[in-house]
């Protein structure tokens, strides 16, 4: 992206933007080990207001509440006026405490224009003049006078349309794509046509096994892929298009040439196509994301080529036909960028129509007008007349609502600092316009931050007094029954709480819920193995569960593989079939019916019968941990896990988790671990409902793992030598996972 680039070939070139992509686009990998994303991850290295900032100007996301949302927990008593005064005290914003007029000083300003009520508009101005409220309003009249403006000066807006015109094209390749331009002065989104065209092509392309259909070309790569099946379809999207088919057909093959070509017919300027790509592939930022994942993790795949120069050298050819069309619907005649900028340039009073429908609101009879002229075909036969007096007087009605809306401005700001009709008489033009500067000064990712400060202290204000308010309420018990280990997760805080109330004798915990044990887990139903730690952890041990009568554990596998291997035929079956699809959904309706009723009336009881008849099927067998390493055994890495954990490594486990939770001596009888889990329908995120700190599994061989080993006797041996008994009789057991 730096300058240097441009002397390298235009292929590096395009290497370098695509790895610049990584720090913007969102790291969107199958869902697999998975809870949850930093949609910040490529600005950690910001303040977070500043983050925020970068992220607002890049993507348009609105990374703050809107304004009206914080003035409504001000007005609920969620935010006080003593937590705005302190986040101006914590903010940096300099010369809060420079007088401005009278006893005023630049924060009670500031703190006044927060306040001001964000619904004030014309229909609202124009209903309480109608009612004559603001007639008998002397400090509204005053204001009238203080911002009123001179005669309305004519011939101008040309001025005024050019500056607003090289301000939007100067965007195109920083903030916008052509497309976005053209949305503003159309109101109709080519990318609403591109995601048609594309997703199916995309979602079939970077499949892994779900997909009913797989393009016969996908192993050339998916411009290929798609250029060899785009147009097929009996009614595809761009057939209207002329000349759509020998185009794509005689395109080049390689889709950097592609690629190249296009963006110099879409945009000229080479300096604009970093940040054209950039922009482009943010329109998608799915889509995107996960191309560009699997581009840079081709091993993580099944072996389909994914390239996202691929992918852009399509999205930039639609991008380019797309607007093309679009362009030539509203001028008459296909249009590149340039073009479509002199073009306005040279008809101004059209751009001024067309930006002003964007802008604030018009009175009725101009907003019919210009509709009417902007109509389909309307726009390009219209004289430069009709262009020339609707621009002409949406310009004076445009000059007397910002004099109104001015007006109302400093009648809001002058409410908030409490001044009475005698104080706003002897405010002066000059005055009044400080005052508005200043309440101005302030942009809305400023004001964001400020009211999001406020919201935030006033939370944790509440917390740390409710906390201390209680502190030592309830003694610690003199004896425990049991102490209870739980993961932290929010949904298991009123469960604790819940047990404490109703038995005073149990203690409990909150940890992170893999315990401490980093480990790549397989199940004795598990066909691979599944990190179960946290995202950043590398597992270097692998625990196994294994039957522990062989001959009853191949036959439960036999028949897991069969219900797995009827249910996959009956699914594909419902979907691919042209005569079993419609025969199998019909029988299968009924029963489908009643457990989605069940599900709906009875999801537990729903739930514990359909477990218990799948325990019946496959036949329950009895289980034990693969979870000693043997003593020969190699080291154990991340590149090479190793089956089990010795003895030392068990020790370290155990004593570093009770010691991280504060559990070293008084042990009761029974100290009970908890894993958890959910279950969901029909969710491609379920795992982010699972346990965090498991890569969004269940934790509940995780609490077996730990409960196995603190219950060994060598391990027990290992930790009193380090100092922490935990006496013969205690029991450590586990509960295997709790559902949500």
């Amino acid at each position: 992206m730096e300058s240097a680039d441009n002397d390298l070939p235009i292929r590096q070139r395009l290497q370098h933007w695509v790895e610049h992509l990584t720090h913007v686009l969102p790291a969107q990998a199958p869902i697999r080990d998975f809870v949850h994303h930093n949609t910040l991850h490529g600005f950690q290295h910001l303040p977070f207001p500043e983050a925020l900032a970068a992220v607002h100007r890049l993507t348009g996301a609105a990374t703050y509440w809107p304004e009206a949302r914080f003035q409504a927990a001000y007005a609920a008593g969620r935010i006080s006026p003593a937590d705005l005064r302190e986040a101006f005290a914590d903010s940096a914003i300099e010369g809060l405490d420079a007088p401005v007029l009278r006893a005023l000083t630049r924060r009670d300003v500031l703190l006044a224009s927060l306040l001001m009520p964000t619904a004030q508009g014309e229909r609202r101005l124009d209903w309480n003049e109608r009612e004559g409220l603001l007639a008998r309003d002397k400090i509204f009249g005053r204001c009238r006078e203080l911002t009123a403006t001179d005669e309305v000066p004519a011939g101008i807006w040309q001025e005024s349309a050019m500056q607003n015109w090289i301000a939007l094209c100067a965007r195109v390749g920083n903030e916008w794509t052509l497309r976005s331009l053209l949305e503003h002065l159309t109101g109709e989104d080519v990318l609403e046509r591109v995601r048609t065209i594309l997703q199916r092509h995309m979602a079939a392309h970077l499949d892994l096994g779900v997909a009913a259909w797989r393009n016969p070309a996908q192993a050339e790569g998916f411009f290929a892929a798609w250029r060899a099946s785009a147009g097929l379809d009996v009614a595809w999207e761009l057939d209207e298009l002329p000349g759509i088919h020998d185009e794509i057909a005689y395109l080049p093959a390689d889709p950097v040439d592609v690629l190249v070509d296009e963006l110099a017919r879409l945009i000229p300027d080479e300096d604009l196509w970093p940040g054209y790509l950039e922009r482009l592939a943010l329109e998608l930022p799915g889509w995107s994301g996960m191309f560009l994942w699997r581009d840079q993790n081709p091993a993580r795949g099944d072996g389909t080529p994914v390239d996202m120069l691929d992918y852009l050298a399509v999205r930039v050819l639609l991008e380019r036909l797309l607007c093309e069309d679009l362009t030539r619907r509203l001028t008459g005649a296909a249009m590149e960028f340039d073009e479509l900028r002199g073009y306005f340039a040279a008809n101004l009073a059209e751009f001024h129509v067309r930006d002003a429908l964007q802008g604030v609101p018009l009175s009725e009879d101009l907003q019919h007008r210009a509709t009417h002229l902007l109509a389909s075909g309307e726009g390009i036969l219209a004289v430069d007349d009709d262009w020339q007096l609707l621009a002409e007087e949406i310009w004076q009605q445009q000059c007397v609502s910002d004099s109104r809306q001015r007006a109302v401005a400093l009648y809001e700001l002058l409410r908030g600092l409490e001044f009475t009709a005698g104080d706003a008489a002897t405010l002066t033009a000059e005055d009044a316009q400080s005052l508005l500067e200043i309440a101005a000064s302030l942009d809305p990712l400023a004001r964001g931050q400020l009211w999001l400060q406020a919201y935030e202290r006033h939370y944790r204000e509440e917390l740390f007094s409710a906390l201390t308010a209680n502190h030592g309420r309830h003694p610690a018990p003199g004896s425990v029954s049991a102490q209870v280990i739980m993961c932290m997760d929010d949904r298991e805080e009123g469960t604790r709480r819940h047990l404490e109330e109703i038995a005073p004798t149990v203690v409990t915990y909150g940890a992170a819920g893999f315990f401490g044990i980093a480990m790549y887990w397989q199940g004795l139903d598990d066909p691979t193995r599944s990190a179960l730690c946290p995202i950043v952890v590398r597992p270097e041990h692998l625990v196994r569960e294994q039957a522990c009568d062989a001959e009853l554990g191949e036959q439960h596998a036999q028949r897991h593989e069969n219900r797995l291997l009827w249910r996959e035929r009956l699914y594909q079956g419902t979907r691919n079939g042209v005569l079993a699809a419609p025969v199998l959904t019909a029988l299968a309706a009924p029963t489908a019916l009643l457990a989605l009723l069940s599900n709906t009336l009875a999801p537990a009881w729903i739930a514990d019968a359909v477990r218990r008849w799948r325990s019946q099927y496959e036949r329950p067998v009895t289980t034990r941990l693969q979870l000693t390493a043997e003593a020969a055994a190699a080291p154990a890495s991340a590149d090479m896990p190793r089956d089990g954990f010795d003895d030392k490594e068990q020790v370290e486990r155990v004593e570093n988790f009770l010691r991280s939770i504060g559990l070293t001596q008084n042990f009761a009888p029974l100290i009970l671990f908890f894993g958890h889990g959910s279950g969901s329908r029909n969710n491609p995120h379920l795992s982010a409902y699972d346990c965090g700190a498991c890569s969004g599994k269940h934790g509940g061989p995780n609490a077996r793992v730990f409960a196995a080993m603190a219950n060994r006797p060598a391990v027990r041996a290992g930790l009193l030598a380090r100092g922490l008994e935990i006496p013969s009789g205690v029991l450590v057991h586990c509960r295997r996972a709790q559902y949500w």
